[in-house]
């Protein structure tokens, strides 16, 4: 894995054109939101099902 300083990653954002960068922090935010969801599904995985009755009346 490589880790770029704040400088470094300034640098090649702003080499991009407006599409690339567009991509690039659309995927960023689609993978924070699935590490979010992963965390909350992760912590509730114990979920238990009751039986659930209608009353028809």
């Amino acid at each position: 894995m490589i880790v770029l300083t704040e400088e470094q990653r300034e640098a090649i954002i702003n080499k991009m054109s407006e599409n690339q960068r567009k991509v690039l922090f659309t995927y960023k935010r689609r993978d924070i939101q699935s590490m979010f969801l992963n965390k909350i599904f992760s912590e509730d995985d114990e979920w238990e099902y009751d039986d659930y009755h209608e009353n028809s009346y």
